[in-house]
């Protein structure tokens, strides 16, 4: 019975190793979750709101000065967007499918998409303006260390 009981010590001991490690495995997975949650919330490295939380707050107003000067604009221009992909939805939806009808609707959304990104492109290059070298250079390492979206992995 001596045997025995070293034995059930042995794999006692290793079943509390076993669950210390599968504890410390969820506590991290949550840690990460977490975090990649505030990064959710924040957006991507190049978005408004992320370098204004990366940011001191004094340097957070003036980036958050020039979005304003966007806003109205970006805001026109989402929701234009918006409009021509439900007009494009409703054209291939449609009883009976007009192939003209619905590259015009394509065009337009191409056209709609170019001009908020135009537009975004402009209130990104202010806001690097009012940045200095080094918080634009954390701009881009944050960038870098982004997982790649996964429609763009697959499309070089």
């Amino acid at each position: 019975m001596s045997e025995a009981q070293p034995r059930r010590n042995i794999w006692l001991i290793l079943s509390l190793c076993l669950n210390v490690v599968l504890i410390g495995m969820i506590i991290a997975g949550i840690v990460r979750g977490i975090a990649r949650q505030r990064e959710a919330q924040i957006g991507r490295a190049f978005s408004v709101e992320s370098i204004m939380a990366h940011l001191p707050p004094a340097d957070a107003a003036k980036v958050k000065a020039v979005a304003d000067r966007h806003r109205a604009k970006m805001d026109a221009l989402y929701d234009a967007s918006t409009f021509t992909r439900v007009e494009a939805r409703r054209l291939f939806a449609a009883p009976t499918f007009d192939a003209a009808a619905y590259a015009k609707a394509q065009e337009s959304v191409r056209s709609a998409d170019d001009a908020f990104q135009v537009e975004r492109m402009k209130q990104v290059s202010e806001i690097a303006a009012v940045l200095t070298a080094d918080e634009r250079h954390s701009i881009v390492d944050r960038a870098r260390q982004e997982p790649m979206p996964i429609g763009h992995r697959n499309h070089r």
